[in-house]
């Protein structure tokens, strides 16, 4: 065979492989997007028990937070802070409610660790984020 039939076969196998690497790859990304929307569904609540979250999927604590970190990048404890504070968001632009009521509603015990995260994650606190808008 010539070294032009060679290469052109060899292309052929490698494209081969990795049309079947994607096949495998879509196939077992379909299965974590199950298990993914279950967890994030359970995120949004207010009481946020991991190692419940973890045993309802079949996997421990440490498999869910590395599996989690994996598929979005971001770890979940982060991921259930930023959507309490996504809510808390919500609910400052969107009701007249005090903060502490907006605290007591997100499951925080206390008011002024609230408004520290807030500013952590929004830059400003929740009374000056509310007066901006």
């Amino acid at each position: 065979m010539t070294p032009t039939r060679w290469g052109r076969l060899r292309g052929l196998n490698m494209l081969e492989g990795l049309l079947l690497e994607l096949a495998e790859a879509r196939h077992v990304s379909e299965d974590h997007e199950i298990w993914l929307e279950q967890v994030l569904a359970s995120l949004g609540q207010e009481d946020t028990d991991y190692e419940a979250i973890a045993a309802k999927q079949g996997m421990s604590l440490t498999t869910l937070r590395r599996r989690f970190l994996k598929a979005t990048g971001t770890p979940v404890h982060q991921h259930a802070l930023l959507a309490r504070i996504a809510k808390a968001r919500t609910m400052l632009v969107e009701t007249d409610l005090p903060i502490k009521a907006i605290s007591d509603s997100l499951g925080y015990q206390n008011v002024y660790y609230f408004s520290r995260q807030f500013k952590r994650f929004i830059g400003v606190p929740p009374a000056r984020f509310r007066n901006s808008r």
